[in-house]
C-alpha cells in the first residue's frame, strides 16, 4: 500500500503479517434513508429527554409522549408508565464533579436537594420524581456554577452533551402487557464552551489539497459523533518518532493520486498504545486515511455516503474489529483468524462475540443471546466485523448500509475502553431486523499473524469503472 507523504507523520508498525478489511461504496444515493433514520417514526421507545429555556440553570423536559416504531417494544410504554428512578450522569475523569452538593436543582421548579448517585462507574446525579405514574412532561433545571472546578454544565457533563439514565415499567402501547425498560438519553447543553472528554486529533498535511475543505467537513463531523459518544480521556503519549499526541486519538487523512484504479481510499491504523486505565489496556492510537482524489470530484458519491463511510472507519480507529484487540480483550477466540482462510473460502465457522458490553446490548434490544462474528463471508470480512445476518444494515457489519450506529456497536467501543466509558444516549434508534443496505464490505488481502499490530481498511466501489 502506497505510504502518503508526511513530514512528521507517523511511522507505519510493519507486523509480520497484516490484516486487510475492506468497506466498498455502493451506488445507491443515501441521503433520503439516513435522514429518515431519524424520524419519530423509527424510535425504539416512546420517552424522550429535551432540553427547554429556563432561568433557574440550564433545564431539560422528560416526556412519554412521542411515537414508537414497535408498540410491543420493551421501551414503548403507555399511559400510566412509571418512571422509578432518573439519573444525569455526570464527568468521572474530574473529580470535582464528584460531590454535587453545592449544585442548585429544581424539578417542575421546586427547589430539591441535590442526591450523589453512581451508573457504570461514573458519578451521577438523582434527580428526584414524585412516584406513581408519569402524568404530564417534567422539567428539572440544573446549576452547577457551585461547584468549585466543575461550575458549569459543560464540565458537569463531560462535553457538549448531558447523558440521562432512567427506569420505566408499566404496559406496553401494543400487547398491554407488563414490561420494565431502563432507557439511555443524551441531549444537547447548550454549553457553546464545552470541551468533550474524549478526542480526536485530526490532520491534513497537504495544504494543497484540492479536496481539503470537504474531506475537512467529513472527518469533523464523524469525529464529532464519535467524541460525543466517549466518555473517556486518554493519556498523553508520544509516537515512536517522538511526534507527541495529547491525549487524544491522532488521524492524518488527504486524498492522493497514487491510489490503485477502482479505490476509493485506504485506511491505516498504527501504534497502539498501552496505558490506559492505570497500563491495563491497550488502545488505539494513530492512523490514517487517504482517499482516492479521482473519487472526489464530480460524480463521486454524496456526503451522506462519504459520512457513513467514515464513521466505520472511525469506528475501527477506536478498536471495534481490530483482531489484536479483540483477542486481547477476549472477545473473539484467536482461533477465528487462524483457522479460516481470508479469500480462499475458509470452512463455515460460527464464532461469537465473548466481551460483555456489546452482548449486554444485543440481548437488551431483543435481538437473542448470542452476537455472532461474521466468519462465512470470507475475503478479510471474516473476524472483524459483526456478522451481517444479526446486525443488518448496522455501521460495524461487512455491509455498512445507511451507517446506524446502534447500542451494540458502543458496547463494542466500550469493551476495548472500559466500563463506563460511553454514552449510550447518543445511539441512533435501530430495531433488530436492522433493512436493506447500500454500501457492501469485501475482502482484499490474507491473515497471517494471530495478533497483528496495524490493519488496513480499502475503500472501493462495488461496481467496475
Amino acid at each position: 500500500m502506497p505510504n502518503p507523504g508526511r513530514p512528521g507523520g507517523p511511522r507505519r508498525w510493519r507486523a509480520p503479517a497484516a490484516l486487510l478489511f475492506a468497506a466498498l461504496l455502493g451506488a445507491a444515493a443515501l441521503p433520503a434513508a439516513l435522514a429518515a433514520r431519524f424520524s419519530d417514526s423509527a424510535r425504539a421507545t416512546n420517552f424522550r429527554v429535551t432540553a427547554t429555556a429556563g432561568t433557574a440553570g440550564t433545564c431539560f423536559t422528560l416526556n412519554a409522549d412521542a411515537k414508537c416504531a414497535d408498540p410491543d417494544g420493551r421501551c414503548c410504554l403507555g399511559a400510566g408508565a412509571e418512571v422509578s428512578k432518573l439519573l444525569l450522569l455526570t464527568n468521572g475523569f474530574n473529580p470535582a464533579c464528584s460531590d454535587v452538593s453545592a449544585a442548585k436543582i429544581t424539578v417542575n421548579g421546586q427547589t430539591v436537594e441535590a442526591q450523589s448517585g453512581k451508573a457504570d462507574k461514573r458519578p451521577a446525579i438523582k434527580l428526584p420524581l414524585d412516584s406513581g405514574a408519569l402524568g404530564g412532561p417534567v422539567t428539572f433545571c440544573i446549576d452547577p456554577s457551585g461547584i468549585t472546578g466543575c461550575s458549569t454544565i459543560g464540565q458537569l457533563c463531560g462535553g457538549r452533551l448531558c447523558s440521562f439514565r432512567f427506569a420505566a415499567s408499566g404496559a406496553h402501547q401494543g400487547s398491554g402487557e407488563k414490561a420494565k425498560c431502563s432507557v439511555d438519553a443524551a441531549v444537547e447543553n447548550g454549553d457553546a464552551g464545552a470541551q468533550p472528554l474524549f478526542s480526536f486529533q485530526l490532520v491534513n498535511p497537504d495544504p494543497s489539497d484540492p479536496y481539503k475543505e470537504r474531506l475537512d467537513r467529513l472527518m469533523k463531523a464523524a469525529a464529532r459523533r464519535w467524541e460525543d459518544a466517549l466518555n473517556v480521556q486518554m493519556p498523553p503519549g508520544s509516537l515512536p518518532n517522538g511526534l507527541p499526541v495529547t491525549g487524544a486519538v491522532l488521524v492524518y487523512y488527504q486524498s492522493v493520486t497514487t491510489l490503485a484504479k477502482g479505490t476509493y481510499g485506504v485506511t491505516e491504523l498504527l501504534d497502539p498504545r498501552r496505558g490506559l486505565g492505570g497500563g491495563k489496556r491497550t488502545v488505539p492510537l494513530s492512523g490514517t486515511i487517504t482517499f482516492n482524489r479521482d473519487k472526489l470530484g464530480s460524480g463521486s458519491p454524496s456526503d451522506a455516503a462519504w459520512g457513513a463511510i467514515v464513521l466505520h472507519e472511525l469506528g475501527h480507529f477506536l478498536g471495534v474489529g481490530i483482531t489484536a484487540l479483540w483477542e486481547e480483550r477476549g472477545c473473539i477466540p484467536s482461533k477465528c483468524g487462524a483457522t479460516l482462510s481470508f479469500g480462499g473460502g475458509g470452512p463455515e465457522t460460527t464464532y461469537y462475540y465473548k466481551c460483555a458490553a456489546a452482548r449486554a446490548q444485543y440481548r437488551g434490544l431483543g435481538c437473542g443471546k448470542a452476537l455472532r462474528i461474521e466468519s462465512n463471508r470470507g475475503s478479510g470480512q471474516d473476524c472483524v466485523h459483526f456478522a451481517e445476518k444479526d446486525l443488518p444494515n448496522e455501521l460495524m457489519t461487512p455491509v455498512v448500509g445507511t451507517g446506524v450506529l446502534s447500542r451494540v456497536t458502543l458496547g463494542a467501543v466500550e469493551d476495548i475502553w472500559g466500563r463506563g466509558s460511553i454514552n449510550y444516549g447518543v445511539a441512533d434508534p435501530w430495531l433488530c431486523g436492522g433493512g436493506t443496505s447500500t454500501i457492501q464490505a469485501a475482502a482484499l488481502g490474507a491473515v497471517g499473524s494471530p495478533k497483528p499490530e496495524v490493519s488496513f481498511e480499502l475503500i472501493q466501489p462495488d461496481w467496475t469503472d
